[in-house]
């Protein structure tokens, strides 16, 4: 079975799909290290390439990161990847259509938690990790995230 588990930036996916696979041996992929790798080759951070690159060539990158995870796909797979990205120009879908066409997926699960929960995961990635997510730091922009995140939906 393939899934896709998303959730916004900070949501906790990667929490939950420790548990899942403690109860469940899967594979897992995290659609943002794939990326991560073709950002590095442009001499981003995993966060930047999100701001940095056009929408025409971050189209590209996405056919090619999927079709990548497309190869690594085990029978049993969760793949962990955002619903959208935020850009200069405005939200950019993370799973577009072609992707889905691409993965094939069985399921798709969607995380939703309260706005202050995210806002301090945030908050602890930027001071623990120095991690700054190319996504909101306050509440009312997290709950933007997540109406987006579920209008992201209707195009599947």
């Amino acid at each position: 079975m393939i899934i896709v588990i998303s959730g916004v930036k900070g949501a906790g996916k990667s929490k939950v799909i420790e548990y899942v696979t403690k109860k469940k041996p899967m594979k897992v992929i995290r659609v943002g290290d794939y990326f991560e790798k073709v950002f590095k080759e442009k001499g981003l951070k995993r966060d930047e390439g999100d701001k940095a690159i056009r929408k025409r060539e971050y189209v590209d990158i996405q056919k090619k990161v999927f079709e990548e995870i497309k190869n690594d796909l085990e029978e049993d797979t969760i793949i962990d990847t955002n619903m959208f990205f935020t850009k200069p120009g405005g939200f950019y879908p993370g799973l577009p259509t072609f992707a889905l066409d691409i993965i094939k997926p069985d399921a798709i699960v969607l995380l939703e938690y309260k706005p202050e929960f995210i806002l301090q995961r945030r908050s602890k990635d930027l001071k623990e990790l120095g991690r700054e997510r190319s996504a909101a730091f306050d509440i009312e922009g997290i709950k933007l995230e997540q109406e987006v995140q579920k209008l992201s939906l209707i195009h599947i």
